[in-house]
């Protein structure tokens, strides 16, 4: 979750810079979702130590919350089903 008034510098940040591989699934208000395949896994490298950072400049003062999760069945299940839709 951004900060207030963060939302698009923060996006433009982490696209650029942190973890370019990055979709964006969801936005709304401050909270952004984002996915990252497994090919691209060390990219969260950066964004760890980005956000461990606490001086001026790094992800900690644009972040109010933040969280990392794995798929569920289903978010998968959901995603395949919709790319073969918009195949047919």
């Amino acid at each position: 979750m951004a900060h207030p008034g963060q939302e698009d510098a923060l996006h433009r940040r982490l696209q650029d810079q942190v973890i370019p591989h990055a979709k964006l699934l969801d936005r709304s208000a401050s909270q952004m979702l984002y996915s990252v395949d497994h090919e691209y896994l060390e990219e969260l490298r950066a964004f760890f130590a980005l956000m461990e950072d606490s001086e001026e400049g790094g992800l900690s003062t644009m972040v109010h919350e933040w969280g990392l999760s794995n798929s569920t069945l289903e978010e998968v299940f959901i995603r395949v089903t919709n790319k073969k839709k918009t195949k047919e």
